[in-house]
C-alpha cells in the first residue's frame, strides 16, 4: 500500500488506460464463470438421459462466443495495463538520466558508475512490473476470487464453499512469513548486482592498465569472488521466492481433499449432482489462479518497494554546486 500512495501520481496521470484496462479484465473474470457453469447442466443432462442434440449444439455456440470475447479482452487489457506500464520505465529513466546530469562530481565520488547502472536498469525495470504484472495481478486475482466464491457459495452448496476454504487463511500468514524474508533477500541481491556492474565496468574502462601491468589473474580471482557472493544473495531470494506457488499448491491440494470427500457424502445423500461437483471442482481450479496471483504480488511489491526506495533515494540528492537564478 505504501507503494502505491508513492505511485498516485502515475496512476492518476495515467487513468484512462488503467481503467480501459481493469475494465476488460474484470468482463474476462466474470465470463470465466460460463464454461464451468455450462459443463456442470450438460454433465446432469447426460446422467439423467435428457440431453438434446440442439441444446447441445446451443450449449457449444455459447461456449465459442465466450472464448471469442475473451480473446478479445485479454488482448485489451494486456494492451493497456503492460503498455501503459511501460510509460512508468521511460518517466524514471529520463528522471534519472537528468539527475545525473545536474549532480556535482561530488555525487560521483559518493556513487559509482555500476551502482547508477543498476539502478537505471533493474531498479526500473522491477517497478515497471510492479505498476503491470503487479497491477494485473491485483485486480485479477481479487475480482477473480469474489466472483467464483460467491458462485460457489451461492450456486453451487454454501457448506461445501466454507469447508474447501478452511485451508486459505493459513496459507494467507505462510506467504506473508515468506514474502517478509524475500523482500530483505532482494534488497541484499539488489545491493550485490549493484557491486557487480560497478567491478565490471571499473575492471572493463582500466582494461589497458591491467594488461600493461600483467594483473589479469588478479582481476579473474577478484571478480570471481564478487561474482560468487551475488550468486549466493541470488540464490537465496530465489530460494524465498520458490516456495510461493508450492506452498500455495499445497494449501490448495489440501482444499480438493476436502471437496472431494464432503461433495461425495453430498452427492451420497442427494443433495448435490454430479455435475455440480464438477462445476464445483472447476470453479476450486480457478481459485489456484487468485492464489499464486497474491503470492506473486506479494513477490513482486515486495521487490518494487526496495527498487523504487533506491530510485527514490537518488531522485532526492541537490547538487552541491548550484547555478545562481541570474547568472553573470
Amino acid at each position: 500500500m505504501n507503494l502505491l500512495g508513492k505511485l498516485s501520481w502515475f496512476f492518476k496521470e495515467e487513468k484512462k488506460g488503467y481503467l480501459i484496462g481493469i475494465g476488460s479484465l474484470i468482463l474476462v473474470s466474470f465470463l470465466n464463470l460460463i464454461p464451468p457453469r455450462i459443463m456442470g447442466v450438460v454433465i446432469d443432462l447426460i446422467d439423467n438421459k435428457q440431453l438434446r442434440p440442439w441444446q447441445l449444439f446451443l450449449d457449444i455456440a455459447l461456449l465459442v462466443i465466450v472464448a471469442l470475447a475473451m480473446y478479445g479482452l485479454r488482448f485489451i487489457w494486456r494492451r493497456y495495463i503492460f503498455g501503459t506500464a511501460n510509460k512508468l520505465a521511460r518517466i524514471l529513466r529520463y528522471r534519472l538520466f537528468k539527475q545525473f546530469t545536474l549532480m556535482s562530481p561530488s555525487f560521483y565520488q559518493r556513487y559509482r558508475t555500476g551502482d547508477l547502472m543498476a539502478h537505471a536498469t533493474n531498479d526500473i525495470n522491477a517497478v515497471t512490473m510492479f505498476a503491470g504484472g503487479g497491477v494485473m495481478s491485483a485486480v485479477d486475482a481479487s475480482v477473480t476470487a469474489l466472483v467464483t466464491l460467491i458462485s460457489m457459495f451461492f450456486m453451487i452448496d454454501w457448506r461445501l464453499t466454507l469447508l474447501a476454504i478452511v485451508p486459505l487463511p493459513v496459507m494467507v500468514l505462510v506467504t506473508s512469513a515468506i514474502g517478509r524474508k524475500n523482500h530483505q533477500a532482494f534488497k541484499e541481491a539488489q545491493e550485490g548486482f549493484s557491486e557487480l556492474n560497478n567491478f565490471v565496468q571499473e575492471s572493463v574502462s582500466g582494461v589497458r592498465v591491467t594488461k600493461s601491468f600483467g594483473f589479469q589473474e588478479d582481476e579473474i580471482q577478484a571478480f570471481e569472488k564478487t561474482n560468487q557472493m551475488v550468486f549466493s544473495k541470488n540464490m537465496t531470494s530465489a530460494s524465498y521466492n520458490a516456495l510461493f506457488d508450492p506452498t500455495t499448491l499445497l494449501f490448495v491440494g489440501l482444499s480438493y481433499v476436502l471437496t472431494l470427500y464432503f461433495g461425495g457424502l453430498f452427492v451420497q445423500e442427494g443433495s448435490l449432482t454430479v455435475g455440480q461437483i464438477v462445476t464445483f471442482i472447476t470453479y476450486l481450479n480457478m481459485l489456484v489462479w487468485p492464489l499464486q496471483a497474491m503470492g506473486f504480488l506479494f513477490n513482486i511489491s515486495q521487490r518494487a518497494s526496495v527498487s523504487y526506495e533506491r530510485i527514490e533515494t537518488l531522485l532526492a540528492e541537490t547538487p552541491s554546486i548550484k547555478d545562481p537564478a541570474h547568472p553573470v
